[in-house]
């Protein structure tokens, strides 16, 4: 065999190899690549010409047809050819993810009340105060029953008391800190903060002050009936603070209840104030529930 014709016997060899053995089932033609048609990457395995179809808005075999395709499957790489393919619309892409805003802790309101920084001159001794060291669990109601407590200057009372209590020491300091109270209404139905309800009281005296809110109505309720304005204020703050601290009924208490005959007795808060706490304790009085306690409008500074 010449030269000649063994390299005409080679070259067609070679043809028949390239067109038999190295068939392409996935490239575009070369019609479809001139056209300018929409060229589609196959990202992954998952992608079908079904979906390709939906997301263009062609017919499967046009996609087919102009990528001379002769299986269905689809490869990651793949370049495709989509004739007549509408536009995809892209969703926006999704803010970026902002950390959530920590909730500051549930607390009691406290716009209810004055409070002890709005009218009190003596400093809290606060290595004389044991704290509350917990969640309170009872109330006891008290009476003032002293010297000038029923006067129009409520102020002037309540610094008098704060300081004649800065001047007492009890078993285990519960005296000679400040006003032993948490709580004070004044005639007109103003509450005061007494002792902030973060410090235990000294108001139920020793073991009876622990996990205990004080409150206390100024006057003499022994010989006197409780002004009915008083009395409204007393059930509302009672409410309150049983819905603030999960308190029943059943845990509001006079102060003779822990002080009774031979055991330091007191007839404290008075027995027409008994009487309302009693009926309180038994769940035949109560606030109205409808009704809510209104922020001070405006609060006397301290000198």
């Amino acid at each position: 065999m010449s030269s000649v014709r063994f390299g005409i016997f080679a070259l067609l060899a070679a043809g028949l190899m390239l067109g038999g053995c190295m068939r392409d089932y996935g490239s575009p033609n070369r019609q479809s690549a001139s056209r300018g048609q929409t060229l589609h990457i196959v990202a992954s395995s998952t992608e079908t010409i079904h979906g390709l179809a939906n997301m263009y808005g062609v017919e499967i075999k046009a996609i087919i047809d102009a990528n001379n395709l002769s299986v269905g499957k689809l490869y990651p790489g793949q370049r495709l050819f989509i004739p007549g393919a509408r536009p995809v619309v892209l969703p926006p892409p999704l803010p970026p993810a902002q950390p959530e805003a920590l909730k500051p802790p549930l607390v009691p309101n406290e716009d209810w009340f004055v409070p002890r920084s709005a009218w009190a001159v003596e400093p809290i001794v606060v290595s004389r105060i044991n704290p509350m060291g917990g969640k309170p669990n009872r109330i006891t109601v008290h009476h003032s029953s002293m010297p000038g407590d029923t006067s129009s200057d409520s102020v002037s009372f309540l610094r008098l008391v704060d300081e004649r209590h800065h001047g007492k020491i009890g078993s285990g300091g519960e005296l000679g800190a400040c006003i032993g109270y948490h709580f004070l209404i004044a005639r007109d139905g103003t509450v005061y903060e007494g002792r902030p309800m973060k410090y235990q009281g000294a108001h139920s005296r020793g073991e009876n002050n622990k996990l205990n809110i004080g409150v206390c109505l100024l006057g003499d309720f022994e010989d006197h009936q409780v002004p009915e304005r008083m009395k409204a204020k007393l059930l509302e703050v009672l409410d309150r603070l049983r819905a603030d601290y999960g308190i029943s009924h059943s845990q509001v208490f006079g102060h003779k209840d822990f002080n009774p005959p031979g055991n330091y007795h007191t007839d404290c808060p008075g027995r027409f104030l008994f009487q309302v706490v009693q009926a309180y304790r038994r769940g035949q009085l109560s606030g109205d529930p409808e009704r809510t306690m209104r922020p001070m409008a405006t609060v006397r500074p301290a000198p």
